[in-house]
C-alpha cells in the first residue's frame, strides 16, 4: 500500500488494490441503493458522490493519490451510504444509548460535560480543582486553578481534596494581589470583584516592557534630518543650466 510518501504513479489496469476498493465502493452503493428510507433523499445524498467520483476517474492520469488516500475514501463513502440509506437523523447506530438519554437529559447542562485537564494523571476527582461552569464540570491540576468568573459566583473553584471553595483572599492570590490591604465584606461581592480584576504581575511587566522603550537620542535625530533632502516639487522651476540645455 502507498502513502503519501511513496505515492507513484501506476497505471489502473495494473493497481490490483484500487480493484478492490472500486469493487468494495460499488458494493457499497449498491446496497445502500437496496429500498432506501427515502428515495430522492438517497439520490440527493449520492449527487455529490457520483461528481466525486467523476473527479477522481478523470484525474487519474495526472493526479494520483496514493492507495491509503483511496482506502480513507471509500471508508468515508461507506459511512455516507449507510447515512443516505437510512436518512442521517434515523440512522439506527447507537440504538443501545437510547434507554439512557433520558437519564442524561435530565441533568442540568452543566453536568452533561466533564472537561478532564489532567491528563497522566490519577483518575480519582478529589484530589484536584473543581469548577461547575455552564459548559460543564471542568478539572484541573492542583498547581493550576481555572478562570475566575465575574457574572456568577457559583463557578468559584473548589479545592477538592479539602471539599471547599476557594476563598476571596485565595482568589486574590490568584491575581497576584496577595498584598491587597481590603477586599469587600461580603463573599459574592468580592469573588465578582477578583473576577473583573486583571493579574496585577502581568499587568506590571506589560507596562514596563511598553514604556522602558529607549527614546532615540537628540544626536541621532538630528544626523538623521541632516542627511533628509526634500523632495523637489513637482512644479518647482529647474535650475538654469537644466533649462539652457533644455532648450538647445
Amino acid at each position: 500500500m502507498t502513502t503519501a510518501s511513496t505515492v507513484g504513479y501506476v497505471s489502473f489496469r495494473q493497481n490490483r488494490f484500487l480493484h478492490w476498493l472500486c469493487a468494495a465502493g460499488a458494493a457499497a452503493i449498491l446496497i445502500s441503493a437496496f429500498r432506501p428510507e427515502r428515495v430522492f433523499d438517497w439520490g440527493l445524498e449520492n449527487v455529490l458522490v457520483t461528481c466525486c467520483l467523476a473527479t477522481l476517474i478523470l484525474t487519474y492520469d495526472r493526479f494520483p493519490f496514493s492507495d491509503l488516500s483511496y482506502l480513507l475514501i471509500l471508508i468515508f463513502l461507506s459511512f455516507h451510504e449507510w447515512g443516505a440509506h437510512y436518512k442521517y437523523s434515523d440512522v439506527p447506530l447507537g440504538e443501545w444509548m437510547k434507554p439512557w438519554l433520558p437519564k442524561i437529559l435530565s441533568f442540568p447542562p452543566s453536568l452533561q460535560k466533564l472537561e478532564w485537564n489532567c491528563k497522566g494523571e490519577t483518575r480519582d476527582i478529589w484530589k484536584y480543582v473543581i469548577q461547575f461552569r455552564a459548559s460543564g464540570v471542568r478539572v484541573k491540576r492542583p498547581t493550576t486553578a481555572p478562570s475566575l468568573i465575574a457574572m456568577t459566583t457559583t463557578q468559584v473553584p473548589i479545592v477538592a481534596w479539602e471539599k471547599r471553595y476557594m476563598t476571596p483572599r485565595e482568589c486574590a492570590r490568584l491575581q497576584s494581589m496577595k498584598d491587597l490591604p481590603c477586599l469587600p465584606d461580603v463573599p459574592t461581592r468580592a469573588f465578582k470583584a477578583l473576577g473583573n480584576a486583571v493579574n496585577a504581575d502581568l499587568v506590571e511587566m506589560i507596562a514596563k516592557t511598553l514604556l522602558t522603550q529607549p527614546a532615540p537620542s537628540q544626536p541621532a535625530r538630528a544626523s538623521v534630518l541632516k542627511h533628509s533632502k526634500p523632495a523637489a516639487h513637482p512644479t518647482s522651476p529647474q535650475p538654469l543650466a537644466l533649462r539652457q540645455s533644455v532648450g538647445r
